[in-house]
C-alpha cells in the first residue's frame, strides 16, 4: 500500500507539471512567432483553439495516468517508474518553457 502513496505523489507531480505545460504552450501561441512542433496538437488547436488544446492534451494526460495504474497493478514499481519518466520528461519541458517565457516575456 505503501508504493501507492507514492505513485499518488507522482500523479500529483505530473498534473501540476502538465497544467504548467497547458499554461506555457497557451500563453506561447498566442504570439504569431510561436508555433505548436506537435502536428496533432497544432491541427487541434487552429480548429478547436484553447479549448481543444486543453482537451487533447488531458486526454493525453490521462492515457498515461490510466497506463501508469494499470501497470503498476499488474508489475508492482513499474507504474512507478513511468510516472517517474513522465515527470521527468514533463519537467524538462516546463522548465524549458519557462525559461523560454523568461527571455520573451519578462
Amino acid at each position: 500500500m505503501n508504493n501507492f502513496k507514492k505513485l499518488e505523489n507522482l500523479l500529483f507531480i505530473f498534473i501540476i507539471f502538465s497544467l504548467l505545460d497547458f499554461f506555457f504552450t497557451a500563453k506561447f501561441l498566442k504570439n504569431p512567432d510561436f508555433s505548436e512542433v506537435n502536428i496533432f496538437a497544432d491541427f487541434i488547436y487552429k480548429n478547436t483553439g484553447d479549448l481543444g488544446l486543453f482537451v487533447y492534451k488531458g486526454i493525453i494526460i490521462a492515457i498515461i495516468i490510466f497506463l501508469s495504474i494499470r501497470i503498476e497493478l499488474y508489475k508492482e514499481n513499474y507504474g512507478k517508474h513511468v510516472l517517474e519518466l513522465a515527470c521527468i520528461l514533463t519537467g524538462g519541458v516546463v522548465i524549458y518553457s519557462a525559461t523560454l517565457f523568461a527571455i520573451v516575456y519578462l
